[in-house]
């Protein structure tokens, strides 16, 4: 009868514990990575959002008092509020007798249609305010400046003209190329009908 080989067994053994503690080893090595990449990568998400938080609270606490309503929107309706004073501005300067004799009959304002005039102040209107544009005729150009002011209310409470809103101009200013500057007396309101 014949003994069986003892060592072998040992030697199998052993690869085999080998085996298994190098498994353990790179479980272990892999999830200690996994963990590693996790936490860097929570710390880099939590910087970023805290980074993104804290300018968003900045932006809420500024001091300076911004309008609520976009900038775009609000340029709308001062442009709207302003352009009968600039009409009212442009039929008196057409008709007045001094700026005809200096510029010719034909005079026109050659402005973009866009651009009909040029505010002197920013922002939302602050009561007086000063338009300027541009007029040309056959004889030259000259630059019209125009105070204007919100239009009254008439006793029927409505406004002057029958126009809700609206500036109206109080003093017309022609200066011509040369620098010669010439008045031209406001439009009157006219009482509603």
């Amino acid at each position: 009868m014949s003994v069986p080989n003892q060592s072998g067994t040992q030697q199998q053994g052993a690869g085999s514990s080998k085996t298994a503690i190098l498994v353990v080893l790179l479980a272990v090595g892999l999830m200690a990575g996994l963990c590693c990449a996790g936490t860097c990568g929570g710390l880099a998400f939590v910087y970023t959002r805290t980074d993104v938080l804290q300018n968003a609270q900045a932006t809420l606490q500024k001091d300076d008092a911004e309008p609520t309503v976009p900038p775009d929107v609000l340029d709308w309706i001062t442009r709207a509020q302003l352009s009968r004073a600039y009409t009212q501005a442009l039929d008196a300067v057409t008709a007045d007798k001094n700026v005809i004799a200096a510029l010719g009959d034909a005079i026109d304002s050659p402005n973009d249609p866009s651009k009909l005039f040029r505010r002197t102040n920013s922002g939302q209107l602050q009561g007086e305010e000063t338009i300027e544009f541009d007029i040309k005729g056959q004889n030259g150009a000259a630059v019209v400046s125009v105070v204007c002011a919100p239009a009254l209310i008439s006793p029927s409470g409505a406004m002057p003209g029958g126009f809700e809103g609206g500036y109206q101009p109080q003093k017309i200013t022609i200066t011509l190329n040369d620098g010669t500057q010439i008045n031209v007396p406001p439009p009157t309101a006219k009482s509603p009908q």
